[in-house]
This record gives structure tokens, C-alpha cells and sequence, in this order.
């Protein structure tokens, strides 16, 4: 459960940082457009290339469900995340307290 809590915490905290690029854009905001890190023996990018598209620009939003972005909707798993593991965290302390 700690090792849930702890990575569910540093996604929704990388998850934040992206939102603000969205709702902030930075004057000079680029990303890399480059594709070649994928392995030769492996090149999802050359099988789905609608998939691994890069679009150069991080705070464009790309993608939303009911008018919702997705980096939203990841925030909101990323808190399920961690109020699971720390209700899951919560009922291991109070069982071992009983025994």
C-alpha cells in the first residue's frame, strides 16, 4: 500500500505540473518532436503513428472526454489512487493494532 501512496503522489504531482502547462503556456513552450527512441526491433512508432504523433507544443490539449482534458482525468484517478491507499493503509494499522 506505501509503495501505491507513494507513486500515486508523484503521478498527480507530474500530472499537475502538465495541467499548469496547459492552463499556463510559457512563452517559449516546445517539445521534442524527435520519435527516434523507440527500439528498431520494436518501432510503435512507425506501427501507430497516429498514436505516438508529437505535436511540438506540450500545452496543447489534444484529447477530452465530456469536454474534460485528459490530463484532468488523470488527476482524478491519480487522487482515487491515493485516498485508496491511504484508506488501505489505515485498515492495516488499525488489524495490526487488534492483534
Amino acid at each position: 500500500m506505501l509503495v501505491l501512496l507513494i507513486t500515486a503522489t508523484k503521478g498527480a504531482l507530474l500530472n499537475i505540473e502538465h495541467i499548469q502547462l496547459e492552463l499556463h503556456p510559457p512563452l517559449f513552450s516546445a517539445c521534442s518532436q524527435e520519435t527516434n527512441y523507440f527500439p528498431k526491433s520494436f518501432p510503435l512508432n512507425e506501427w501507430f503513428p497516429s498514436l505516438f504523433k508529437s505535436y511540438g507544443d506540450c500545452s496543447m490539449v489534444k484529447w477530452s472526454f465530456f469536454n474534460i482534458p485528459l490530463t484532468h482525468w488523470l488527476l482524478l484517478f491519480f487522487i482515487l489512487y491515493i485516498l485508496v491507499s491511504i484508506v488501505g493503509l489505515i485498515s492495516l494499522i488499525l488489524d495490526n493494532k487488534k492483534r
